[in-house]
């Protein structure tokens, strides 16, 4: 029993030591490590973790795109972030897409929103345009089927004033059907 505990306890100390923090301490680098999301707004940090990997419908839609979409709470207030998109291609090739403009049958759109049934606190889609957010997809391994996209510019709140979001990043793994 004391050779199994001498062997292990060193195991364990390095296990924990070697642990990298960031500057929650929580050791989750939120919006770099897979399946993690964040943005500012104001001086309000929102981050949280997808609760699922990132959908991609590889069937093409009537608007001749592929539907990509995530979810995930919010790590302090459990309001949810949730993003969709309508992809031109499946390997991530047009990088910029935005949400939030008019004239088009595409489907992007971010909601950052307390539950379904409430209004949505920030809100960028073009089923009501106006507060334009774009998203530029900044790294993609074909490999691992992981993508990183950053995003900025504006939303509306809850009582339709326009604010900005800044520092978005969501970094996430594809479930692809």
């Amino acid at each position: 029993m004391k050779k199994i505990l001498l062997i292990l306890t060193p195991a364990i100390l390095l296990l924990f030591t070697g642990c990298k923090k960031n500057s929650d301490g929580d050791g989750v680098n939120y919006g770099t490590d897979e399946n993690t999301w964040t943005f500012t707004q104001g001086s309000t940090t929102y981050k949280g973790n997808l609760l699922f990997d990132a959908s991609l419908n590889t069937l093409l839609q009537g608007n001749n795109t592929y539907t990509y979409s995530m979810i995930g709470p919010e790590e302090e207030s459990g309001f949810f972030f949730n993003l969709v998109l309508s992809l031109t291609d499946l390997t991530f090739t047009n990088k910029t897409y935005q949400s939030g403009i008019s004239g088009t049958d595409h489907l992007n759109a971010f909601y950052f929103f307390e539950d379904f049934t409430s209004p949505q606190t920030y809100l960028s889609s073009n089923n009501e345009p106006g507060q334009i957010l774009n998203y530029s997809f900044s790294s993609y391994n074909a490999g691992t089927d992981v993508v990183t996209i950053s995003f900025s510019g504006q939303v509306k709140d809850e009582i339709g004033n326009t604010v900005n979001i800044t520092n978005g990043k969501v970094t996430a793994k594809n479930e692809r059907f």
